[in-house]
């Protein structure tokens, strides 16, 4: 249940308007004052979004830019906001109100009206949801994360005072809070350990304030195609295949283009992140296991193939070797022929593409099995059970 006083209290700590409305968006309740600036906006209009979203949140762009968090909670629909997330610029401003035919004479009322408006940096973005989702249900979740990997549950679960204070003052400028947060992260996913970018992701939020005024959208945007090249380059650096750096870096960069809200941009930076930190860290495994250079890089090339078939001829031309002295090799090195080592690989990336609720049959297409049936029967094979099975079984965290 809904506790009214929690809300009324997180309204005057925030300084937003709070709304509540019921299953039929119509507004039940609302906490405003003197102090909070409000516009009148259309409730069913930012209410209708959570048809085109599985989650029980959303953050919703008004016309201006202006920002709200949206929560569903029970039967009860939770908006809160507006705020601000970017520096006011007039120019661009003026030139959006005349696109909504606002007359010249009003204009300047909407302007200082946004410019009231509280502002809240997107690096606090994730650190506001955890603290409103906490205030309505009583549970710590960091709900931009989560949906990235079942085991990245938890990495912000910490409720600590430090993050709340965040809302009152920067304790760092903009331009510090970006050098440390790079820096750090960069350190973290170069190292390869999945530990340390966990406690360094607790410190810092994967959002910076944007320096360049208006769209914020696309301002998170070119900041994300700028961290992907960094990323690319420091895991060069740490030892990864260029091929596999590089083909990641223009993947995710293509991938963010198509992003339309300011929660898939930090989603997919948090998944590159976990992708680089990932990928350094097998490279580190495979070189601290006792297997020859030529066995560590057929694995690596079995690795960075995954998405068709291969012949053993194949990886042997690639290793300048004979196909029977590295079938012989690879069998004394690993205790398994090449082929079924490769199917394992194709089987535990299935299981992953599976968990983010994948079709089979596209699964089946992007590791490249001839066939779905062709899939289905392999996963069987090693799983025991079919690809249906394995989606529909209980996951545990």
């Amino acid at each position: 249940m809904i506790d009214f006083l929690l809300l009324k209290s997180l309204h005057s700590l925030l300084g937003l308007t709070i709304t509540v409305c019921d299953q039929n968006f119509s507004v039940i309740r609302e906490y405003k004052s003197e102090k909070t600036i409000s516009l009148f906006y259309n409730h069913y209009l930012i209410l209708s979004n959570f048809s085109k979203t599985q989650h029980d949140f959303l953050f919703h762009y008004g016309s201006l830019g202006e920002l709200f968090l949206v929560h569903h909670i029970q039967q009860y629909y939770i908006i809160i906001g507006p705020w601000r997330s970017n520096v006011i610029d007039p120019l661009l401003l003026k030139k959006k109100l005349t696109e909504t035919q606002i007359n010249a004479s009003e204009q300047n009322y909407f302007i200082d009206r946004l410019s009231q408006l509280p502002f809240f940096s997107l690096s606090q973005i994730r650190e506001l949801l955890i603290v409103t989702n906490y205030c309505l249900t009583g549970v710590v979740k960091d709900k931009l994360s989560e949906p990235l990997h079942y085991y990245t549950k938890g990495w912000s679960n910490s409720f600590d005072l430090d993050k709340i204070k965040q809302f009152s003052k920067q304790n760092m400028s903009s331009y510090k809070y970006q050098y440390h947060f790079e820096n750090n992260i960069l350190k973290a996913v170069k190292s390869g350990s999945e530990f340390l970018l966990k406690e360094t992701v607790e410190q810092f939020s994967n959002s910076i304030v944007p320096i360049i005024s208006g769209d914020e959208l696309r301002s998170e945007k070119n900041y994300s195609i700028m961290i992907y090249d960094r990323l690319s380059q420091a895991t060069i650096q740490a030892g990864l295949d260029i091929e596999t750096a590089y083909r990641a870096r223009d993947r995710f960069i293509k991938e963010n283009e198509s992003t339309i809200s300011l929660n898939e941009v930090l989603k997919l930076r948090d998944t590159a992140i976990l992708f680089y930190t990932q990928q350094v860290h097998s490279l580190k495994k495979h070189l601290e296991t006792p297997h020859s250079q030529t066995i560590v890089a057929v694995i690596r090339y079995l690795e960075n193939n995954l998405n068709r078939f291969i012949k053993t001829e194949e990886i042997a031309k690639e290793c300048h070797m004979s196909e029977s002295k590295l079938r012989k090799l690879f069998k004394q090195e690993k205790h398994i022929t090449i082929q079924q080592y490769f199917l394992n690989l194709k089987i535990e990336a299935a299981k992953q593409l599976l968990d983010e609720n994948k079709k089979v049959e596209e699964v089946s297409n992007l590791l490249g099995f001839s066939t779905s049936s062709n899939f289905s029967r392999t996963f069987k094979k090693i799983v025991g059970i079919s690809p249906l099975e394995y989606k529909q079984k209980p996951k545990t965290i």
